[in-house]
Order: C-alpha cells, then sequence, then structure tokens
C-alpha cells in the first residue's frame, strides 16, 4: 500500500536523471505494475470476505428474528 508512491519516487527520479541505465526504468516500471496488481488481487480478496461475513451476519439475524415472531 505504501510501497507504490515509493517506487513510483524511485521512477521519478530515473526520469529526471539522464545518466540513468535503461534497465533501472523498466525494473522500476514493472515492479510498479507489479505491486498495483498485487493490491487490486488482495483488495479484492478481502472485499470478498467482508461480504461473505456480512451474508453470514445477516442470514444468521435473519433467523433469529424469524424464531422470534413465529
Amino acid at each position: 500500500m505504501f510501497s507504490i508512491p515509493q517506487v513510483l519516487s524511485l521512477l521519478l527520479g530515473f526520469m529526471r536523471d539522464q545518466d540513468s541505465d535503461l534497465w533501472k526504468g523498466f525494473m522500476f516500471a514493472f515492479l510498479l505494475f507489479l505491486l498495483s496488481s498485487l493490491q487490486s488481487l488482495f483488495n479484492h480478496q478481502y472485499m470478498y470476505s467482508c461480504f461473505t461475513v456480512g451474508m453470514r451476519v445477516k442470514t444468521a439475524v435473519m433467523g433469529l428474528v424469524y424464531r422470534k415472531v413465529r
């Protein structure tokens, strides 16, 4: 989460320096892509887990209310 701005800062520093090796730029760009992809993957997994827990809680509460009404 906090590593993407750091890598972006490194990439911008690479772009400012005229004498930098080209492979460093590709490495920073690939690292930025990789970290963004991992962040998206973990975020989707977290949201899925939250949704699943929410549905279980909703089902449990509905079951308790239904038993109480009957």
